[in-house]
Order: C-alpha cells, then sequence, then structure tokens
C-alpha cells in the first residue's frame, strides 16, 4: 500500500478526524457590524469553558475565523483557514495553537506565527476583547 492509499483508508480517516472538527457558531450567535464582528457567549456554547473553540463561517459576511478561549477569560481568533493550502484550521487545546487539518499539519501560535510548518507564513490573526457576554473581534485589525 503506498502513503496515499492509506491515507485514503477508513482508519486513517478516523484517527486523524477527532483534532480537526470544530462546531460552527449558529448564525444568531454573531453580528457583523462593519469591520467588528460581535459574538454573543450565551449563544456561543462552545466558547464558553477554557479550551473551547468553534468556527465561523458565513460566506455572506465574507467571514472565515476559528475563535478559542486559549486561557480563562482570554480569547485569540485566526483566519480560518491555513496558508500551506487553504485547508481549514482548529484548535489544538493542548498546546494553544491552531492546527492545519490537512496531512502535515502546520501549527499557528497566537499571534498567527508559524509554530510548525509546512506553512509558508503565518496566519492572519485578529484582535479579540470581551466586554461582559460579548466578544468583539476586530476584523480590520488584522495582524
Amino acid at each position: 500500500m503506498n502513503r496515499r492509499d492509506l491515507l485514503k483508508t477508513p482508519l486513517f480517516l478516523a484517527m486523524a478526524k477527532p483534532c480537526c472538527e470544530l462546531p460552527g457558531l449558529p448564525p444568531t450567535a454573531y453580528l457583523r457590524q462593519g469591520s467588528t464582528l460581535a459574538i454573543d457567549l450565551r449563544q456561543a456554547t462552545a466558547l464558553q469553558k477554557m479550551g473551547g473553540a468553534a468556527r465561523i463561517r458565513d460566506e455572506a459576511l465574507q467571514l472565515h475565523l476559528v475563535v478559542a478561549q486559549t486561557a480563562p477569560g482570554v480569547f485569540h481568533a485566526w483566519h480560518g483557514a491555513c496558508t500551506h493550502g487553504g485547508a481549514p484550521l482548529a484548535y489544538d487545546a493542548r498546546h494553544g495553537t491552531a492546527l492545519c487539518s490537512s496531512v502535515g499539519h502546520s501549527e499557528f501560535g497566537a499571534q498567527g506565527e508559524v509554530v510548525r510548518g509546512p506553512a509558508p507564513r503565518p496566519v492572519q490573526v485578529f484582535p479579540v476583547k470581551r466586554t461582559g457576554e460579548t466578544l468583539t473581534v476586530e476584523l480590520e485589525a488584522a495582524r
């Protein structure tokens, strides 16, 4: 069996799957207003606990983000696609990094830096501020 055939086997796919699945947020949990995105934590249950993460993919609003609570009360947001081949990113709570779902698993730190390749460049990150039960993601202030 060659590598390509191995990657297509049900066993390999089952082993690779859990690292990269993220729940999506319901559209009622977020609202884009110009260059900011407001996320209602009361509706974003995946983000309510430390280590929790969620994907926001909304083509109509031109959004593709991964948002995670990386430490108690501390949130980070990454662009939702890897800079290597565009595969979706997930959140690895064990390492506090955004993780590519593609074989090779590029990892990105909290500031978007490449922690492990093959990604050729950092992923875009967005400042996040919490006020009460609302997260505000600054979409135009990407780093």
